[in-house]
């Protein structure tokens, strides 16, 4: 019998059992994957990661945990409008080294991490409480004990749905994310330490398409697309480095794709409740990633200590109702995460529809003044829009400056 089970071994699942472990409690985590793994994804760590205190800087510095520190966002439309807003803190790192960094300070702290194990359904007491999940490995179907169970499983989290925490996801909650990571990117100023975005709907169908720059001429690009399409997004990430625009970047007798993958990630926002008898959702698999932008891995980290916190509150009292872990629902609501998400998908659904025309719009909005500069700085890097309450003057300023435009013909 465990204190807590936690499925999945992502930065969500990794700090929080680290967190409730340090407490001097039991915690099982497990991932279907064979770790090490890497999700994935561009790699940006947001400066409120460090700012809100989830991670150290300068820790993650001394372990050669980061690839880059970043100068500013550079952000390019299909005609070939640039707009660039400033990155203060804003970090690029490797996934599969990032991930593993987080679990190993798990194991230190005292957490059983067992891989190549799918937890496929959850187990219930007599009181209806969920006290366990079931999980299958090479050798069979096993039944795992705890107090509580915490679902860090990502977006296709079985968990959260058998517990009632949320339905099932229809496929406009998720985009389709494809990633490479290549050799041979030119690092030359201006852009060495920027990180680049595309807004072309031809590259990326209602999404956007990046490039993040990494250390030794090594860059992270990737590809998003939403909602159907004639293409997988794998296509349309080699379709990407095809562009003359990317060409110009790359040193092509040195340029190699050395890794690539896809994988879906939520864009909707949280839907449903996080908590129940015994049981949470952190991370993805409640939908906890900003709408425009895709970033995942702060939330990811406050949602992982935030469910820690309410989890050790609840095992000193001996006490895993709903009524104790809604604690942890109201914490995460106290950093204006839904507001910031409804904020993001206003904007994104009102673009989508003509996306190349209207981030023109955008961009030219941007750039009549540094005001409008700095509050789409604001939308899509430096997370205003999702810590804490959003301003009134950004969204007064958007909503009647900005949006008029996007709506006319």
């Amino acid at each position: 019998m465990y204190d807590v089970t936690i499925s999945g071994a992502g930065p969500a699942g990794a700090l929080c059992g680290s967190i409730i472990a340090k407490a001097g409690y039991n915690v099982i985590i497990f991932d279907k994957a064979k770790l090490p793994w890497r999700k994935p994804c561009g790699g940006g760590v947001p400066e409120h990661v460090y700012s809100e205190g989830l991670l150290n800087y300068d820790e993650l510095k001394r372990a050669n945990i980061i690839e880059k520190d970043t100068k500013d966002m550079y952000l390019r439309s299909n005609t070939g409008k640039e707009l660039i807003v400033e990155t203060p803190g804003e970090t690029v790192v490797d996934r599969k080294i990032f991930d593993q960094y987080l679990r190993d300070k798990a194991l230190d702290a005292g957490a059983i991490i067992q891989d190549q194990k799918t937890v496929i359904d959850i187990v219930r007491d007599d009181n209806d409480y969920i006290n366990g999940v079931k999980i299958k490995d090479s050798s069979g179907v096993k039944e795992i004990n705890s107090n509580i169970v915490i679902a860090a499983d990502g977006v296709g989290s079985k968990i959260v749905v058998k517990a009632g925490l949320r339905k099932k996801w229809t496929q406009d909650d998720y985009a389709i994310c494809s990633v490479a990571l290549i050799e041979g990117y030119i690092e030359s100023e201006p852009l060495s330490n920027s990180m680049q975005l595309f807004i072309d709907d031809n590259i990326a169908p209602n999404s956007y398409a990046w490039l993040f720059p990494m250390r030794d001429n090594k860059a992270n690009i990737g590809v998003g697309i939403w909602k159907k399409s004639k293409k997988r997004a794998m296509d349309y990430l080699m379709k990407l480095t095809q562009q003359p625009f990317f060409k110009k970047k790359i040193d092509e007798k040195k340029f190699k794709i050395f890794w690539k993958s896809s994988y879906p990630i939520p864009i909707q926002g949280v839907k449903g409740r996080t908590y129940g008898d015994g049981v949470m959702g952190i991370g993805d698999s409640m939908g906890f990633v900003a709408p425009i932008i895709g970033e995942g891995i702060f939330s990811a980290l406050l949602t992982g200590k935030l469910a820690a916190q309410s989890a050790i509150k609840a095992l000193k009292i001996g006490d895993y109702s709903k009524k104790i872990l809604k604690e942890y629902q109201r914490n995460w609501a106290k950093f204006g995460l839904k507001e910031g998400y409804n904020f993001q998908k206003m904007m994104r659904d009102m673009m989508v529809d003509n996306i190349d025309e209207n981030f023109n719009k955008l961009i030219d909005w941007a750039l009549e003044n540094e005001e409008n500069r700095k509050l789409i700085g604001e939308m899509f890097v430096s997370g205003t829009s999702l810590v804490g309450n959003i301003p009134s003057e950004l969204i007064s300023k958007i909503t009647k400056e900005l949006l008029p435009r996007i709506k006319s013909k």
